[in-house]
């Protein structure tokens, strides 16, 4: 099955946001990686309402949204989707 799926990064340097409809065995298979972003960052948020999931990712840690492994992971993330 599917689902809706909004993504909302953001950072210093500005938001990303990314919709689509992905596979739900997809989002499974992201967990985990949002865990280490999470251990990372400290604010990572998914929610789901009205048939949406909402992954929510600030990301303040390093001082900018585009450096190091974050935004690579953040791409993969994204990329798997």
């Amino acid at each position: 099955t599917y689902t809706n799926v909004l993504i909302e990064i953001e950072g210093r340097l500005g938001r990303i946001e990314t919709r689509g409809e992905y596979q739900d065995n997809h989002l499974a298979n992201i967990d985990q990686h949002l865990n280490k972003l999470n251990e990372r960052t400290g604010d990572c948020e998914v929610a789901t309402a009205k048939n949406t999931t909402r992954i929510h990712i600030a990301y303040w840690a390093s001082g900018t949204l585009f450096s190091g492994g974050g935004i690579a992971l953040i791409l993969w993330i994204i990329g798997v989707l």
